[in-house]
């Protein structure tokens, strides 16, 4: 497989994990508008788990097109960025009674905000030179965000009303900010796609954005130790953390050792095995 194949795979699977996120926002908000108390029963477990899958895919997309390219830290930053603030998010679910306060949620909605900017930057990165309309697009997508995420963090130190919640405004601009924001990344994904696959007289549009590097057989994945070891790292973390809930009166309590080692190793190796693709 030459380089423009493997990105053109690569770029595949990003499309597919950003396509995956626009149908769960879109499924969340219809979820949340029909069924009530839906925060309340299986269904955000259910949402934390559908949304592991869709970043697995993303990450390894990631990964993989960083290993192509001649720079790829942005893309390596990010797809690192959004396994942990997966695996943050599953363990907040998981134990929300034990784990929360003012410090943890804004924790993790700052993490969400680098998450997304590691994103933007690295999809504005590779596909600039050859889609420069992606710039404006995905600079929007930073506005809404920066906008939401400062919102809530001030709904939570009370610095803003509830009462805007019941503003009819505001309750149908807020789920169309999320489904816009989910959208654009979806035709970035396609921008991305397109500049993989190449111009139609066959040059390869990512050596005008990023370079891609000489076609060279890789034997192994690293992206495959990063998904497996982040899927292992967040089970063992949400055993433990249901294990610790559980037992908050004095009872006993297991430490998922084996799944937190075995992940973390997974994640090393990973690291260590992309390093050498890149030497």
């Amino acid at each position: 497989m030459n380089a423009d194949q493997r990105a053109s795979s690569a770029s595949t699977l990003v499309l597919g994990g950003l396509a995956a996120n626009l149908g769960l926002t879109f499924l969340s908000l219809v979820i949340g508008k029909l069924v009530p108390g839906s925060y309340e029963g299986p269904w955000p477990m259910i949402e934390e788990l559908l949304w592991l899958g869709a970043v697995g895919t993303l990450a390894v997309g990631l990964f993989q097109l960083s290993a192509v390219v001649m720079d790829g830290l942005l893309l390596r930053a990010a797809a690192g960025a959004l396994l942990v603030q997966a695996v943050v998010d599953l363990a907040m679910t998981l134990a929300k009674d034990k784990i929360g306060g003012p410090i943890v949620y804004d924790g993790s909605m700052l993490l969400s905000l680098v998450t997304r900017g590691l994103l933007i930057v690295a999809l504005v990165q590779a596909t600039l030179k050859t889609h420069a309309w992606v710039l404006p697009l995905l600079g929007t997508v930073a506005v809404l965000t920066l906008a939401r995420t400062g919102m809530t963090i001030a709904f939570q130190h009370q610095l803003l009303s509830y009462e805007i919640y019941r503003n009819p405004m505001f309750s149908v601009a807020m789920p169309l900010a999320s489904l816009f924001n989910a959208g654009a990344f979806v035709v970035a994904a396609i921008a991305l796609k397109g500049a993989a696959v190449g111009s139609p007289n066959n040059t390869p549009a990512l050596v005008a954005a990023a370079g891609l590097r000489p076609a060279e057989p890789e034997p192994v994945a690293p992206a495959a130790d990063f998904l497996v070891g982040g899927i292992l790292l967040a089970v063992g973390v949400g055993v433990t953390a249901i294990s610790l809930s559980t037992a908050s009166n004095g009872g006993r309590y297991v430490v998922a050792t084996g799944a937190i080692g075995v992940g973390l190793g997974r994640i090393i190796r990973g690291f260590v095995r992309l390093a050498k693709s890149q030497a």
